[in-house]
């Protein structure tokens, strides 16, 4: 059938990256892996990105866990506003800036994300206290007057890692 093609094949896909991956890190390179740093969506160039303004910028509250069994954790980024921008893009910018309101660096946070078009459900986390997918929820009709957005993962799920369950 269908969906036992695309198991297949996300199989052996993922069954390549963790080969690729033994030798340089493993797992832990996974993470960063899964997640790009840089894109199109997280480039500033010189003089601001398109579509932002140089005083627009949100603040991201995520729960972090660095795995199953220590104990969550608060961070906050501040974010530059894009127009039309998703949970997701605002995650990338983070992944590609890893440092808190704070100036302290840190680690890139670990979500998953899989189609990006509101079908597969994988990047399904729990934002502002409601459960969404981040792929479908825009940052200026989430909090069109700039004030915080909290993510948090998946409270019925296993946390793996920060916004990443089982």
């Amino acid at each position: 059938s269908e969906i036992q093609t695309r198991d297949r094949f996300r199989s052996r896909v993922f069954s390549r990256l963790l080969a690729r991956l033994s030798g340089a890190g493993g797992a832990r390179t996974l993470w960063l892996t899964m997640n790009p740093a840089t894109t199109q969506a997280t480039t500033q160039p010189a003089g601001g990105a398109p579509g932002t303004a140089p005083d627009r910028k949100i603040t991201i509250r995520i729960r972090r866990q660095d795995d199953p069994n220590h104990p969550g954790y608060w961070e906050e980024f501040s974010v530059p506003v894009r127009a039309n921008m998703n949970v997701i893009s605002a995650l990338q910018w983070i992944a590609a800036n890893p440092v808190t309101t704070e100036g302290k660096r840190t680690t890139t946070p670990v979500w998953d994300s899989g189609c990006l078009e509101e079908v597969c459900g994988a990047c399904t986390m729990v934002i502002n206290g409601k459960t969404r997918q981040a792929c479908s929820t825009l940052v200026e009709r989430l909090s069109p007057d700039l004030s915080p957005i909290t993510l948090e993962p998946m409270t019925k799920f296993p946390v793996v890692r920060d916004l990443f369950v089982d």
